[in-house]
């Protein structure tokens, strides 16, 4: 996540968003990095449940949701008051909140 704070990042999310569609060997390879981190979530959250974590769904679908709240800071990273260190706090804060832990 340290790569949030590159102020280059808004730029690349919004370039590789617009190439995605103009592009299909981008769009394929970035089709094939999404499909090697949910595998790899998923894998991890499967070794969690066999250790008896209670996840709330399936391994591959809280790996989804995983994948699609990293996306959003990302997306958030395009904000004009965005500040990498803040959002972070806010999402650490949020997820103790979420899973009672706060």
């Amino acid at each position: 996540m340290s790569e949030l704070g590159d102020p280059l990042v808004p730029g690349l999310a919004a370039a590789a968003m617009l190439q995605v569609n103009r592009d299909p060997k981008f769009a394929a390879l970035m089709a094939a990095d999404e499909r090697q981190t949910l595998t790899t979530l998923t894998a991890l959250l499967d070794r969690m449940a066999e250790d008896g974590a209670d996840l709330p769904f399936p391994p591959a679908r809280v790996a989804r949701w995983v994948a699609s709240i990293i996306d959003s800071l990302f997306l958030s990273a395009m904000e004009e008051d965005f500040d990498p260190e803040s959002h972070l706090r806010e999402l650490r804060r949020i997820t103790a909140w979420l899973t009672g832990r706060a």
